[in-house]
């Protein structure tokens, strides 16, 4: 079942009330979407091109999980032996539950917009994912810049989205603003592919992998 609020928060601008909606959600989040499927696939990405690139131990590797909310990336990273993770989310009720399940090395509370984020030092993480987090009424397309600053020097960064919502105004500048930002060697943009299980239903789905320079 999608949770009624859905709606409301994609039409609103205000994330004061984006972020109010998921308090009244975080309770019953986890069980209501159930079918969604992007998080396990972008933190498997993430793992894969990490492994292939350096062969680090996971243990040693820096991930920001941005828009982490009740932390559905998390499982599948500490799974992959993934425990120096940090998760940031607009919404503290969202928080309170990942908290709740000991999940994240810190736990930061920011409503993500422009080109810095709350308590993040620039180029502090090797890995930086994001599922679910472009969404109308929730990150803007200017999220880009602080997800760049927040990377170190060659790291990778993980996104998932909705590819209908690569057509809402509230997003429909972003391949536009990716395609700058490589342009101006801020990454590359190594990978764009589909997503075709983004949920159990016919949701399309698309996957960016970018490299930060």
């Amino acid at each position: 079942a999608e949770y009624m609020g859905i709606k409301m928060m994609i039409s609103c601008d205000d994330p004061a009330k984006t972020c109010a909606a998921y308090a009244d959600w975080a309770d019953t989040y986890d069980g209501d979407v159930p079918t969604y499927k992007a998080h396990a696939t972008a933190a498997q990405a993430l793992h894969d091109i990490l492994q292939e690139k350096s062969r680090r131990s996971p243990a040693t590797v820096r991930i920001l999980d941005v828009a982490c909310g009740t932390g559905l990336c998390a499982h599948t990273l500490l799974k992959l032996g993934y425990t120096e993770i940090d998760g940031i989310d607009g919404s503290e009720a969202m928080l309170s539950k990942a908290r709740a399940q000991d999940l994240y090395r810190r736990y930061i509370c920011d409503i993500i917009d422009g080109d810095q984020m709350k308590d993040v030092e620039d180029g502090s993480y090797d890995g930086i994912i994001c599922s679910g987090g472009f969404v109308p009424g929730h990150m803007k397309a200017n999220c880009l810049f602080s997800m760049a600053r927040a990377a170190a020097t060659g790291a990778t960064i993980v996104i998932a989205m909705r590819v209908a919502y690569l057509k809402h105004p509230h997003l429909a500048d972003m391949k536009q603003i990716m395609t700058k930002m490589e342009e101006d060697k801020v990454w590359k943009i190594v990978e764009e592919r589909p997503l075709p299980n983004y949920h159990d239903d016919p949701v399309e789905g698309v996957l960016f992998v970018l490299k930060k320079l």
